[in-house]
């Protein structure tokens, strides 16, 4: 209506141009698929050739439609200049398409058009998540010969692309450069270090920022904690971090770690810093109070919870239960915290039995209560219980199930074999299918070897995100799972062709309030941990129990964890474990093993669950992929 009403008034080719103009750039910002009406009469008046109105329109097509449409539009332009290219480009960056973003860079280049800040910054961007370091480094060059190395954008933008690719040599020469090293280049450098899984980097690049004088925001605590809260590395390495690093910390410093406690839910936490930051003599400011206000406002509920969550994150269910049993009235909330916490740590038998006592209770269920139930029948191989559940969201308690729902339907159908009809869940359920959902069923293809249902899920997901290797690897898997292992190393060699690699795979564990971190190594290093772990091999070998070597013939990092706390712990403390990514099938199993003829506990918490190992047996029941 905008768009008509004005239009009609606009007789002369001038004036109409400036109202094109006008829609244009409102509708950019607010109004975007009405002011794609203005193109029909755009081509009426013979204004096709105005570069001006034609990057308007382009900006609007690649928001409206994506970057097909916009790039069809783009081919038709009689001319482009810079912004036409960065639009585009930055188009493809934006919607994940960074190996096309990268080719139109090239072809921008060699039609003699010269990038400016936005597009080197784009194209940055895209080598950033495709791994091309060679690409990324050759655009900094461009970037040095232009003159463009003081951009503060186009500074954090490569300290992002060294961190992620590798090249921690250059971005550390990078942040003494730009700025000279301010906050925001600091905490971006952590940053992707954080997102690539280089905890100990992350924190170690931390501690050299308090030492050069550079204070931190609150946006780098939110990172660290991140890591610390996440991680398992304990509630209070981020203070303790804080107190290392600061000698003095003013409120601004305090303030930052107060805030990044209250952003990752740790409102009890940031309250005791609060108390301690005024026992320091340090007086808030208004963003401290506002900070303060807002942690209070959680504490209604959460704080009873929060003595129930705490023992669960750690694997302790004793405790959990224990600190259940001294709520007087438990809420939904507390409810929810035990049953997930039961659920995580495979007491699936006690989390519905819970969820019982929960009704008995009077407390009414609510969606994240379902999800954890629907969640424990996946992992307990309880498919028929599991559907009932999900039915009776709201058929019985009249909750909507949401996608996440969908996503834990569609597992615990296709664990139990039934694919097709997890399939058709997908197909009719009534949300957009994301890369979650499929690769929840491209994973189940892998174990049940459907290869024909497993290539569609693969297609689909890459359609979606096609820079996540997580797909090529499940494909691969999938492959040779099925004998087909020609068509597995072609599918990792594509993956490597497209620049993409997944995160390294790390364990971590704290001895004595210090934290050690593994990644996979070579075998041939003939240290105290191989040895240990040559030792176990030769035991589990010397008993007659199958074991097979890694096919990559290297050291797992769970089993370095393991042999480093072997050595390392009491003779009967439990070993604990965490990973960052989900337990191989091949230490799964050699874990098991070890524990049958060693007498000791050992406590693995990846991605998805916690595994206690005991006595040759884990808690998943095999349930563990």
């Amino acid at each position: 209506m905008l768009c008509s009403t004005t239009l009609a008034h606009s007789f002369s080719p001038l004036h109409f141009r400036q109202t094109c103009l006008h829609i244009l750039s409102l509708c950019n910002s607010h109004f975007l698929q009405e002011g794609l009406c203005v193109h029909g009469p755009i081509i009426k008046l013979a204004l096709q050739h105005d570069l001006y109105l034609n990057n308007n329109l382009l900006s609007l097509y690649a928001k409206c439609f994506g970057v097909r449409q916009a790039r069809h539009f783009f081919d038709e332009m009689p001319h482009k200049d810079v912004v036409s290219w960065t639009t585009l480009l930055s188009a493809h960056t934006r919607n994940n398409h960074h190996f096309e973003a990268l080719q139109l860079f090239d072809m921008m280049l060699g039609s003699g058009q010269c990038p400016n800040q936005f597009t080197l910054s784009s194209a940055l961007r895209s080598c950033s998540a495709l791994g091309h370091f060679q690409s990324g480094a050759q655009i900094h060059a461009s970037v040095v010969k232009l003159g463009l190395e003081l951009n503060p954008v186009l500074g954090t933008t490569l300290l992002d692309f060294y961190t992620k690719c590798d090249g921690t040599v250059e971005a550390h020469k990078l942040l003494a450069f730009v700025k000279d090293g301010d906050v925001v280049s600091w905490t971006t450098m952590i940053s992707s270090l954080v997102e690539t899984s280089k905890w100990s980097e992350a924190l170690q690049l931390y501690v050299k920022m308090i030492e050069a004088g550079v204070y931190p925001n609150e946006f780098t605590f939110v990172k660290l904690l991140g890591v610390s809260s996440f991680h398992g590395l304990g509630m209070n390495y981020g203070k303790v971090l804080h107190a290392q690093g600061i000698a003095s910390p003013n409120v601004i410093s305090w303030t930052s770690l107060v805030a990044g406690f209250v952003e990752h839910g740790l409102e009890e936490e940031s309250l005791r810093l609060f108390s301690e930051m005024q026992a320091a003599g340090v007086q808030p400011n208004s963003f401290t109070l506002s900070t303060i206000l807002g942690a209070c406002s959680k504490m209604k509920s959460v704080i009873q919870t929060k003595k129930i969550h705490g023992p669960c994150k750690c694997g302790n269910m004793h405790n959990a239960y224990k600190a259940f049993k001294d709520i007087n009235e438990p809420d939904t909330v507390s409810w929810n915290g035990l049953i997930s916490g039961l659920t995580s740590t495979g007491h699936i038998s006690d989390a519905l039995s819970a969820f019982d006592d929960m009704r008995l209770s009077g407390v009414k269920p609510d969606s994240f209560t379902f999800l954890s139930l629907i969640f424990a029948c996946s992992q307990g191989n309880l498919l028929n219980l599991g559907l009932d559940y999900f039915y009776s969201m709201e058929k019985t308690y009249e909750i909507t199930p949401k996608s996440d729902h969908y996503v834990c339907l569609v597992d615990l159908l296709s664990r139990g074999g039934r694919l097709e009809e997890a399939m058709g869940v997908i197909e009719t359920m009534p949300f957009k299918p994301d890369s979650v959902i499929y690769k929840t069923l491209l994973n189940a293809c892998n174990l049940h070897g459907n290869v024909p249902l497993g290539e569609d899920m693969a297609r689909r997901c890459l359609e979606l995100d096609p820079s996540d290797p997580a797909i090529y690897l499940l494909l691969a898997s999938l492959y040779d799972n099925a004998g087909l292992p020609d068509f597995g190393d072609k599918t990792r060699k594509l993956m490597r062709e497209r620049g993409l690699r997944r995160s390294p795979r790390q364990c971590w564990m704290e001895v004595r309030n210090k934290i050690y971190l593994f990644s996979a190594r070579e075998k041939i290093d003939k240290d105290e941990i191989n040895q240990m772990l040559e030792f176990l091999i030769s035991e589990i070998r010397n008993r007659g129990y199958p074991y097979q070597e890694n096919e990559d013939k290297l050291y797992h990092s769970e089993q370095l964890a393991l042999a480093f706390g072997v050595l390392c712990l009491p003779t009967m403390a439990p070993v604990r474990i965490n990973k960052n990514s989900l337990i191989c099938t091949h230490c799964h199993s050699f874990i098991m093993l070890v524990t049958q003829f060693f007498d000791r506990e050992i406590i693995v918490r990846d991605r998805k669950r916690f595994h206690f190992f005991k006595e040759g047996q884990c808690s998943c029941r095999g349930g563990h992929s």
